[in-house]
């Protein structure tokens, strides 16, 4: 039986930032952050990472989608970046054609050059082995159809000599434990939970309905740590991010980088 798991990463702390919003109040339609009781980074076929979600947004109308977090954990070796980024596409369905399993995609594949915020506008990072950062980005405005049932795909990739590449060494934490989402809810079976790999390399943000679906063994409720923001009233205000903090690892505290003021 080949091992699943490569870290069991404890939440120890959590920390609350305040942010200004100035476009439009934002609601937290979707977190599988604050309630990990766990986290681990899949051993393999881990470069595309996805997940079925369902958003509280209190109605079942079309969602206006406008910002992500998402925790990407860094192993098995320590690498210096000169360029990191990161792909995300979202979908409206998991109907897809044969063996795919989303369709209508609410987003093309959506490129952000992370690497300044979280380096705190540096040209370079390295990152070591198990080390967790949160990555917040805003979005264009993607719009859902409705609140059920939607897909995300993830993809890091960087550029350590060679130009930017997918990498075994960046992915996105799976979270898992005795609490579902603190908001919203998964797609997958409860209170099994689950989320997806690209385990046959088609590397176009689909996944294989057969196949590419996993849960962890013996554990309920996991799922990429990822938390979603839905745009509102349109008027300045202010909110409360809930944000990882520190993250126990056996003992070792694990860095999280913050995005420079």
């Amino acid at each position: 039986m080949r091992l699943r798991t490569a870290i069991v990463a404890t939440i120890a702390s959590l920390c609350v930032a305040s942010i200004t919003v100035t476009a439009a109040h934002a609601q937290l339609i979707y977190d599988a952050i604050t309630n990990a009781d766990n986290g681990f980074r899949p051993q393999d076929d881990r470069l595309f990472m996805g997940d079925l979600i369902n958003f509280d947004t209190g109605g079942s109308g079309p969602v206006t989608v406008n910002r992500l977090e998402a925790l990407l954990v860094h192993g098995p070796t320590t690498v210096t970046y000169t360029s990191l980024v990161m792909n995300v596409q979202f979908w409206n369905d998991n109907n897809g054609v044969g063996n795919d399993l989303f369709s209508n995609p609410a987003s093309d594949v959506l490129t952000f050059d992370i690497l300044p915020a979280l380096s705190g506008g540096g040209t370079s990072l390295t990152l070591g082995v198990n080390e967790i950062l949160s990555v917040n980005v805003s979005l264009p405005g993607v719009v859902f159809t409705d609140p059920f049932l939607n897909g995300i795909t993830i993809n890091f990739q960087g550029d350590f000599g060679s130009g930017l590449q997918s990498t075994a060494n960046l992915s996105t934490l799976v979270r898992y434990g005795v609490n579902g989402p603190a908001v919203g809810s998964s797609g997958f079976t409860s209170p099994t939970g689950g989320y997806l790999k690209d385990t046959t390399g088609r590397n176009d943000f689909n996944f294989n309905r057969t196949g590419d679906s996993f849960n962890v063994p013996g554990q309920n409720n996991s799922g990429l740590a990822i938390r979603l923001y839905a745009s509102t009233v349109p008027e300045p205000g202010t909110m409360t991010l809930v944000g990882v903090g520190l993250l126990a690892l056996g003992g070792t505290v694990v860095r999280r980088r913050r995005r420079s003021e």
